[in-house]
């Protein structure tokens, strides 16, 4: 059983996240995705992935942030909180 949600966790307090998903994006899709950075990596193979970064409100803001790339048909490849929640010791 899933153990009580406070008002303290993650869920509800701003957070740093990186997101990578497959392929290029241009830079105006930071509008987009709630003002995140964009940055752009070519691996050695020449495959192109974008790195998001940024810190967003709370989880609901990540979820429209991966709603709109969902929507759009953008490969997820991974996703990173890097602020450390208060659950981790």
């Amino acid at each position: 059983m899933a153990e009580n949600i406070h008002s303290h966790s993650l869920v509800y307090q701003p957070a740093s996240y990186r997101i990578c998903v497959c392929g290029r994006l241009e830079l105006e899709w930071s509008e987009r995705l709630a003002g995140m950075t964009v940055s752009i990596r070519v691996g050695k193979g020449g495959g192109t992935t974008t790195e998001l970064y940024g810190r967003l409100p709370d989880q609901a803001a990540l979820m429209g942030v991966l709603q709109q790339l969902y929507i759009s048909g953008i490969p997820l490849l991974s996703l990173e909180c890097l602020t450390p929640p208060d659950c981790v010791e």
